[in-house]
């Protein structure tokens, strides 16, 4: 659930179990060959030593527990790295959609997608930004039922933007028009999408 790579610390907080029977778990699991640790990092870093190895467990849990993990995971995330949000905006954003929590997932969405634009990531950044869109089809719910008025607005603009960039012209103008709407838009009626 976490990821290919984990840590130590997030594993304890998941599962509440000691740290040291944690540790002899994991160690069995490494001699298996079925993880690596990590020795280059400061902290207790693991990953699957194979990514099928992850898919076969993660396909083997339940739904309704999938979504539970996934939104522990993404609770200890937002703890643990709250002064560095941006840096790891992607996994909170792909964990809470796990969880099916739409308006946190396209929050982070839309900072991962922000961070990826100011390195000219274009494409990972319009792929962030559909992803802020795609919660609320998904969702059948009006954007305005995810996002505040002030997020469509940088959402509809950084679109906008990435999309200039990937040199999509009459895409970004749909977005802008789509930002000129919102930003003219007064009352408190649903915007059209």
């Amino acid at each position: 659930i976490i990821g290919k790579e984990f840590n130590l610390q997030t594993l304890v907080r998941l599962t509440g179990q000691n740290e040291g029977q944690l540790l002899d778990v994991l160690e069995n699991l490494r001699r298996m060959q079925f993880i690596d640790e990590n020795t280059e990092s400061s902290i207790e870093q693991f990953s699957f030593h194979h990514s099928k190895i992850r898919d076969v467990i993660y396909d083997e849990i339940g739904h309704l527990r999938r979504t539970k993990y996934h939104r522990d995971v993404a609770g200890i995330f937002e703890e643990l790295h709250s002064n560095e949000v941006q840096l790891y905006a992607e996994d909170l954003a792909y964990h809470f959609e796990k969880a099916e929590e739409p308006a946190k997932a396209g929050h982070y969405s839309l900072i991962a997608g922000k961070k990826a634009l100011q390195i000219h990531a274009y494409v990972d950044a319009y792929n962030h930004f559909q992803r802020c869109l795609t919660y609320t089809e998904r969702e059948e719910q009006d954007l305005s039922n995810i996002f505040t008025e002030e997020q469509l607005i940088e959402l509809y603009t950084q679109l906008g933007m990435s999309l200039e960039a990937l040199r999509r012209w009459d895409e970004a103008v749909q977005s802008y028009e789509l930002l000129f709407q919102i930003s003219g838009n007064k009352d408190s009626s649903p915007v059209p999408v």
